[in-house]
C-alpha cells in the first residue's frame, strides 16, 4: 500500500511513512516503524504554532507539516540516487558554474578598468582646475631694474593675455561666446587691458559651472563603478549558493546565503547606491547656491573656494550618516535587539566625546565660513595654507612644505589671512636725520605707480592709507603704510613693493634707521693723591 501510494503521488518508492498521532494529549508528526526504520517522533505541533502558522486548529497544520516533510524527503532520496547514477553531471554542474562565474566576473573587471581611469582623469582635472583658481601665497615674483620697466612690463601683460586666453580655452564655454572673447584677448593693445577685466571677473563664474560638470561626470561613474562591484559580489555570493545547495551536506548554507545574505546584500547595496546619489544632490544644490551667490558678490572666487571645500565635508558627513543607519540595520538583521543598539550607542558617544566635539566645532567652521580650503590661517602658533577640511579636522601646509593635521575641536581663535580681503603692513625704520615728509611722499609715489601698473590693477584693491609717523626713538622714525589687496595677494604686493621702497631710498639717498649712542667723558682735577678719575 505505501508502495502504491507513493507511485499515485509520484514519490520516491523508498520514501518512510510519516503519519499524525497524538502523544501525552499533544498532537506529535511521527515516522511509524517500518522496515529498516525505528519509531521515531518527529515534532509537536502546539497552539503556539497554530498562532504564528496562522491554522484552524493542531490538527490542520499538522496535515500540512506532513505533507510537506514527505514531500522534502522523496526529493532527497530521488537526488541521491539520481547523482549516484551519474556522479560525473554534478561535476559537470559545478564547473559550469564556477567557468560562469569567472567569465563574468572579468568581464565585469574589463568594463571597471576604463571606468576607473575615468575616474582619475576626472579627479586630475577637478584638481588641476581648483589650483588654477587658487594662488601661491609664497610666489616670488622677480622683476627687472627699473630702467628696463616697461620691457618687463610689455612682457608681463602679454604673458598676462596668453594666460587667460588659455584659461577661457579650458573653461568649456560655448562656441560663440569663446570665439568672441579670444578675438578679443587676442587682438586687445595693451592700452585695452582694462576693458578686458569684466572678462576676467567671470572666470570664477566659468571655473564653478565646469567644476559642476566635472565632479557630475566622476559621480556618475563612480556610481557605475559601485553598481559593477556590488555585481560581482553578487555573481560569486549566488554562485557558491548554488553550488552550496547541490550537495545535501552544505544545503543548510545555501538557506543561510539565501535568506540572511540576500538582506545584507540588499542593506548595503541600497546604502552604496544612496551614498553616491547623494553626492549629485549636494554638488547640484551647492552649485545652485555658489551661482546664485556669486551674482550680487564683489569676490566671487570666494564661493569656488566654499564649494570646494563644503563638498567634500558634506560628502564625508552623509557617507558616515548612511553607512552608520546600514551596519544599525545589519546588527538588526542579525537578531541583535534596539535596546542593545541604543546601549552600544550610548557607549560608543562616550567613548568618542572629543570625535563628537571634533564634528560639532568642524560644522560650526564651515556654516560661518571661518575659513575655506585655499585660504591661509594662523591657528595658535601655526600658520599655513588650508589645504583640506572635514568635519572631523584641519590640514593646513606650512612654510617648509610640512602637512600640519589640527583636530577641529582643539582652538576656539582662528586668523583668517585671506578672506574676502588682505593687507599689506609695511613698516620701515629711516634715519632719524632722514627728512620723513620726502620718504612719506615717496612711499605713497611708489604705492601709486605700482596700483596703475596693468600687472598689480587687480591685485591691489584700493589706494595705499599712510599712516605716517608712527614712532620716533633713538634707532631712528618709524613709518607705516597699509596696502589693501586681493586675498592672499599680500605676500606677492609686500615683496614688490618693498623691492621698489629699496629702490627709490638708494636713489634718494634716504638711509635706513640704526642704534644710536652718546657717550660722554668728564675730566675732573687731580685728587690728594695724585689719582685721576674719569
Amino acid at each position: 500500500n505505501s508502495q502504491g501510494t507513493n507511485q499515485s503521488l509520484n514519490l520516491h518508492p523508498q520514501t518512510p511513512k510519516i503519519e499524525v498521532g497524538t502523544l501525552n494529549n499533544l498532537t506529535v508528526i511521527y515516522a511509524p516503524e517500518q522496515p529498516g526504520l525505528t519509531k521515531q517522533t518527529i515534532l509537536t505541533v502546539t497552539k503556539y504554532d497554530v498562532v504564528a502558522n496562522f491554522a484552524n486548529n493542531e490538527l490542520q497544520l499538522a496535515n500540512i507539516w506532513q505533507n510537506r516533510i514527505i514531500q522534502e524527503l522523496s526529493i532527497a532520496l530521488k537526488e541521491r540516487e539520481y547523482y549516484n547514477k551519474k556522479p560525473y553531471i554534478i561535476i559537470a554542474q559545478v564547473s559550469i558554474i564556477i567557468a560562469s562565474m569567472i567569465i563574468i566576473s572579468s568581464v565585469l573587471k574589463w568594463i571597471k578598468k576604463p571606468l576607473k581611469a575615468k575616474i582619475e582623469l576626472l579627479k586630475e582635472q577637478i584638481k588641476e582646475l581648483e589650483e588654477s583658481l587658487q594662488v601661491n601665497p609664497e610666489e616670488k615674483l622677480i622683476e627687472n631694474p627699473q630702467p628696463t620697466a616697461n620691457i618687463a612690463n610689455t612682457q608681463e601683460t602679454e604673458s598676462s593675455i596668453n594666460f587667460k586666453k588659455e584659461f577661457l580655452l579650458n573653461s568649456n564655454l560655448e562656441i560663440t561666446t569663446l570665439s568672441i572673447l579670444l578675438a578679443m584677448v587676442e587682438n586687445a593693445p595693451l592700452t585695452f587691458l582694462n576693458q578686458l577685466e569684466y572678462i576676467w571677473s567671470a572666470l570664477p563664474k566659468v571655473s564653478l559651472k565646469r567644476q559642476f560638470i566635472l565632479n557630475k561626470q566622476k559621480n556618475i561613474a563612480v556610481l557605475l563603478e559601485q553598481i559593477l562591484m556590488w555585481a560581482q559580489v553578487f555573481i560569486w555570493v549566488g554562485g557558491i549558493s548554488l553550488i552550496a545547495a547541490m550537495f545535501p551536506q552544505t544545503r543548510a548554507l545555501y538557506s543561510f546565503l539565501l535568506t540572511q545574505y540576500v538582506q545584507f546584500f540588499l542593506i548595503w547595496v541600497i546604502a552604496s547606491i544612496t551614498d553616491k546619489a547623494t553626492y549629485f544632490l549636494i554638488d547640484f544644490w551647492l552649485d545652485k547656491w555658489a551661482t546664485q551667490a556669486q551674482k550680487g558678490s564683489l569676490i566671487p572666487e570666494r564661493y569656488t573656494m566654499r564649494v570646494n571645500t563644503y563638498s567634500g565635508a558634506l560628502k564625508q558627513a552623509t557617507s558616515v550618516v548612511i553607512y552608520s543607519i546600514a551596519i544599525l540595520f545589519t546588527i538588526q538583521a542579525i537578531g541583535v535587539s534596539l535596546a542593545g543598539i541604543g546601549i552600544l550607542g550610548i557607549a560608543l558617544t562616550y567613548v568618542f566625546k572629543a570625535k563628537v566635539d571634533n564634528m560639532i566645532n568642524g560644522c560650526l567652521i564651515l556654516w560661518t565660513d571661518q575659513y575655506a580650503v585655499g585660504d591661509v590661517v594662523q591657528i595658535g602658533n601655526v600658520t599655513g595654507l588650508v589645504e583640506h577640511i572635514n568635519l572631523y579636522l584641519t590640514q593646513l601646509r606650512g612654510a617648509e612644505g610640512r602637512l600640519i593635521t589640527i583636530p577641529n575641536g582643539s582652538f576656539e581663535v582662528v586668523q583668517n589671512l585671506t578672506k574676502d580681503w588682505s593687507r599689506v603692513d609695511f613698516r620701515v625704520e629711516i634715519a632719524y636725520s632722514a627728512d620723513a615728509r620726502k620718504a612719506l611722499n615717496m612711499m605713497e609715489e611708489v604705492s601709486e605707480q605700482m596700483r596703475n601698473e596693468p600687472e598689480w590693477q587687480d591685485k591691489i584693491l584700493e589706494p595705499a592709507i599712510i599712516l605716517g609717523v608712527d614712532n620716533i626713538s633713538h634707532t631712528g622714525i618709524l613709518i607705516q603704510i597699509w596696502i589693501k589687496t586681493a586675498p592672499i595677494q599680500q605676500f606677492a604686493v609686500g615683496r614688490e613693493f618693498r623691492l621698489r621702497i629699496k629702490q627709490a631710498f638708494d636713489r634718494e639717498g634716504i638711509a635706513i634707521g640704526v642704534p644710536q649712542q652718546s657717550v660722554n667723558f668728564q675730566n675732573y682735577s687731580n685728587n690728594a693723591s695724585g689719582d685721576r678719575k674719569i
